[in-house]
């Protein structure tokens, strides 16, 4: 199921990602408009998700409550801590790359639509790393060395990135960042299970991992923005971008350990 549901997140960023520019371009709407059409989604997925708000059992609450009260607060364990920067932190590089990369692209003095294909292939290259990663992490107890495998390759690409000026230096780029990508979010959506010794401690800890971990990614988009118009290049964000990953595998290795949130 994790596989299914990180795959679906970067199959439909990918549908996103490809056909907006066309709409913007190719049926002459302008950016705009390209962007306010995915407002028909949004209602789509409101009414999807409106059966969902049946209120649970009286039973079901009591029984979460009663495991709630036995354990200590999840904001007190280190362990959730190191899940949740891993969270945050592969959400931040992934928001500010889909925000960004076209645009760093077109810098190095690509055109739109060569910049275009690459966020689509952003988005599709991370689909096998997203069906395989959790699958993997089922089968072994520690997840050290497939954090070391996806930081390893999110390192090689964006160095690549960095420097590269061709388009063959940053189509491999695009590829190993996405690969990159595709296995971070898959382990950070892993580990809030793999860590967890029940499903209450696992709602506990996806809603501390996701609630902090957005709101740090939140402001990665408008940070990346901010200091390229300070200093008119993406040299800066990129080398973020490096330094981030680094972080990433380190906090990834700690979140990695065969240990859960009870410990």
């Amino acid at each position: 199921m994790t596989s299914i549901y990180t795959s679906g997140m970067c199959i439909f960023a990918a549908v996103g990602a490809g056909i907006s520019l066309p709409l913007a371009k190719g049926l002459d709407i302008g950016w705009k408009n390209s962007l306010a059409s995915w407002f028909i989604l949004t209602i789509i997925t409101m009414i999807i998700w409106l059966p969902q708000l049946k209120t649970e059992s009286k039973k079901d609450v009591k029984n979460v409550n009663l495991i709630k009260n036995k354990s200590e607060s999840i904001w007190k364990s280190s362990t959730a801590w190191w899940v949740t920067l891993f969270m945050g932190i592969q959400s931040l590089l992934f928001y500010s790359l889909v925000a960004w990369l076209p645009t760093i692209v077109v810098s190095k003095g690509m055109t739109d639509n060569f910049a275009g294909n690459m966020a689509l292939a952003f988005q599709l290259t991370a689909i096998p790393a997203t069906l395989v990663i959790p699958v993997l992490c089922d089968k072994i107890r520690n997840q050290r060395s497939l954090v070391i495998v996806t930081c390893t390759l999110y390192l090689i690409g964006m160095i690549l990135f960095l420097i590269g000026q061709s388009h063959m230096i940053i189509i491999l780029a695009i590829l190993l960042m996405a690969l990159g990508m595709g296995g971070s979010i898959s382990l950070s959506i892993s580990f809030i299970s793999l860590r967890s010794p029940n499903a209450s401690r696992a709602s506990e800890l996806s809603g501390m991992s996701q609630s902090a971990g957005y709101l740090l990614a939140a402001v990665g988009p408008l940070l990346m923005g901010t200091i390229f118009d300070f200093m008119q290049s993406w040299t800066v964000p990129i080398m973020i971008f490096i330094g981030l990953i680094i972080i990433l595998a380190f906090c990834g290795w700690r979140a990695g350990n065969d240990i859960v949130t009870e410990e």
